[in-house]
C-alpha cells in the first residue's frame, strides 16, 4: 500500500511539473498556447482516474503554485480557475462514472465560474469594468473600420448602416459572454477528454465509452430553457429588464446550439439508417452550419427533445 501511495505522489509531482510545461506554451509561445491549455487538464484527468480524485486536486495545486513562482499570481489564478476546475470536474465524471452528457456539460459549469470569477478579480485588481473595457477597446476598432470605409469611398448612409449592424453585433458579444464562456467549456471539456482517453487505451485503462454522436439524446429540459429564454427576452426587453434580458439571451444561445447539436444527431442518424455514405453526412453537417438549413436543424432538434422520436427510433431497433 504504502509503495502504491508512493507511486502515486511521484507521477502526481513528475506529471504536473510536465502540465506547467504546456502551461509554458501559452505564455512564451502564443502560437502554441491554446495547443498546451487543452493538454495540461489532461495531467489531472488521468491521475485522478489512476488513482483517485485527490490526486487531480493536488496536481492542480501543485500547478497553480509553480505557475504562481514562474507566471505570477495572476496567470496561475487563470489557469487553475478555469482550465484546472475543468480538470477536477472531468476526472470526477471518470471516477463517478457519469454519463455522456454530464462529463462534459457539468465541467463546462465550473469552467464558466471560474471565468466570473476570474472577471471578478480583474475588475478589482484593475479598478474598472473589464467588459466595459472590453467593449470601449471594439468601439475604438469601429472609429478605425469607419475611417477605412470612408477612405475607401463608400458614403454617409452605407458606413452608418454597416457600423450600426457591427455595433449591434458587439453589444451582443459582451452581453453573451457567459454563455459563449460555458459553450466554450463544454467542447474544450470534448477534446480534452478525447486525448486523456487516448491515453487510458494505450494504457490498457479501461474507460467509460462514449455513444456515437448518432445516439445522442439531450435533455428536455433543453426545449424548456429554449422557451423561457424567448419569453424572458421578449418580457426583459419590452419593460427594460436589464437583468432578465441578459439571462435570456445568454440561456437562448445555449439551448439554441444544443437545440442544434441534437438536430443534427437525428439528421445523421437517420441519414445512416437510410445507408448514405460518410462522405455525403459529412457534408450535410458542414452544410447545417449556415442558414437557413442551421434554423431548420435547430428545430428538428427541439422536436426531437421534445417527441423523443429518434430515441425510440433506437430502443425498436435495438
Amino acid at each position: 500500500m504504502q509503495s502504491v501511495k508512493t507511486k502515486a505522489m511521484v507521477e502526481t509531482g513528475l506529471l504536473s511539473a510536465i502540465a506547467v510545461i504546456f502551461i509554458s506554451f501559452w505564455w512564451y509561445m502564443p502560437i502554441l498556447g491554446g495547443f498546451g491549455n487543452m493538454l495540461w487538464p489532461v495531467v489531472p484527468i488521468v491521475l485522478g482516474h489512476k488513482h483517485g480524485i485527490r490526486y487531480a486536486v493536488l496536481s492542480v495545486a501543485i500547478v497553480g503554485f509553480i505557475g504562481a513562482m514562474i507566471f505570477g499570481p495572476l496567470v496561475s489564478a487563470v489557469q487553475v480557475l478555469s482550465f484546472g476546475s475543468l480538470s477536477i470536474l472531468i476526472a470526477l465524471s471518470y471516477v463517478k462514472n457519469w454519463n455522456y452528457l454530464a462529463r462534459y456539460f457539468v465541467p463546462a459549469l465550473g469552467f464558466l465560474v471560474g471565468f466570473l470569477i476570474q472577471l471578478a478579480i480583474a475588475n478589482y485588481t484593475m479598478g474598472g469594468n473589464l467588459l466595459g473595457s472590453m467593449e470601449m477597446q471594439l468601439g475604438a476598432a469601429q472609429e478605425a473600420m469607419r475611417a477605412n470605409y470612408e477612405a475607401m469611398g463608400y458614403a454617409e448612409d452605407q458606413i452608418q448602416q454597416m457600423l450600426t449592424f457591427s455595433n449591434e453585433i458587439v453589444k451582443q458579444m459582451v452581453i453573451m459572454f457567459p454563455g459563449i464562456a460555458y459553450v466554450a467549456g463544454a467542447l474544450l471539456a470534448f477534446i480534452v477528454s478525447s486525448f486523456a482517453n487516448i491515453i487510458f487505451r494505450r494504457q490498457g485503462i479501461e474507460v467509460p465509452g462514449l455513444r456515437p454522436f448518432t445516439e445522442w439524446q439531450m435533455p428536455m429540459w433543453i426545449a424548456f430553457l429554449f422557451g423561457f429564454s424567448i419569453f424572458g427576452y421578449y418580457w426583459g426587453s419590452t419593460r427594460e429588464i436589464e437583468l432578465l434580458t441578459t439571462v435570456s439571451m445568454n440561456g437562448l444561445y445555449i439551448a439554441k446550439l444544443l437545440s442544434w447539436v441534437q438536430g443534427l444527431s437525428v439528421v445523421l442518424y437517420f441519414g445512416k439508417r437510410k445507408g448514405f455514405g460518410r462522405g455525403i453526412l459529412t457534408v450535410a453537417g458542414v452544410i447545417a452550419l449556415f442558414p437557413p438549413l442551421e434554423m431548420i436543424v435547430e428545430v428538428v432538434g427541439l422536436v426531437d427533445m421534445v417527441t423523443q422520436y429518434k430515441l425510440s427510433h433506437i430502443k425498436r431497433a435495438s
